[in-house]
């Protein structure tokens, strides 16, 4: 076999493995649920959790008790939050295919 057909060979087997992931409808209609009672943090704790991103799990938990404490959210949590949601964007687009109706319901 040459080298460029080895090439396509595993090219094909590696788009097999990326394709077809797909984040389960009913934690996309709980997202959902959970920004249509203005609860948009707890939406995207729900999001890092379906990637198990543990980090990203802790920091939008952090700006949950912050915002509890607070009563609101403060702009400086909010500038903090919106630079999380690039990351969580980022790796929701990376690993699912239907990111964008994830993304929608944040």
């Amino acid at each position: 076999m040459k080298k460029s057909e080895l090439r396509e060979v595993i090219r094909k087997e590696l788009s097999k493995l990326n394709e077809g992931k797909m984040a389960p409808q009913g934690v996309i209609s709980d997202i959902g649920a959970l920004t249509g009672q203005n609860d948009h943090t707890q939406a995207r704790v729900m999001a890092a959790k379906l990637l198990k991103d543990k980090r990203l799990i802790t920091a939008y938990e952090a700006i949950e008790r912050l915002n509890s404490y607070f009563s609101y959210m403060p702009n400086e949590l909010d500038v903090i939050r919106r630079r999380l949601d690039k990351n969580l964007s980022a790796l929701l687009k990376k690993k699912f295919d239907n990111a964008d109706e994830i993304l929608q319901n944040l």
